[in-house]
């Protein structure tokens, strides 16, 4: 296991905004094609700036936008494709059929599902889970779970 993905998986604390985005940088290589990872936290946790960083560390040349508005958001990264989901207005109900992610779903992906936990339907049961929690206001913990031997 690498060692990025064993600190994560304990938990790592951030201090600053600076350092949630070192840690999606450090986290984009190890990651594993056609993985759904879910970013689960409240408002305000990161959740999307680290997708930002994520996505721009993976070699997507497009500027990285919230999804928020318009749900989903696709970038085209130099080993994979990269659908970035914003499911905080969507309905527990939802599936796959639904936004036709399996059109888009083309080995190699990566599908970032933001507030996962509207949409448990449209989740695998192999996801990754990488949890934000903010014990202090300048401070996040990132903690991963994963599935399979990585």
């Amino acid at each position: 296991m690498s060692e990025v993905l064993h600190e994560l998986r304990i938990g790592v604390r951030s201090h600053s905004p600076k350092e949630t985005v070192t840690w999606a940088e450090r986290l984009a290589p190890k990651l594993p094609s056609d993985l759904t990872l879910c970013l689960q936290g409240p408002v305000g946790a990161g959740k999307t700036s680290f997708a930002s960083a994520l996505v721009k560390a993976l070699g997507a040349a497009d500027p990285v936008t919230s999804p928020t508005f318009n749900l989903l958001s696709v970038y085209e990264a130099a080993t994979m494709t990269i659908l970035h989901l914003d499911a905080y207005r969507l309905g527990k109900q939802t599936n796959s059929d639904a936004l036709a992610l399996d059109d888009m779903m083309q080995s190699p992906w990566l599908l970032l599902v933001e507030w996962p936990e509207n949409v448990p339907a449209l989740l695998p049961s192999n996801a990754w889970w990488l949890r934000f929690e903010i014990p202090e206001e300048t401070e996040r913990i990132l903690r991963l779970t994963t599935r399979g031997d990585y």
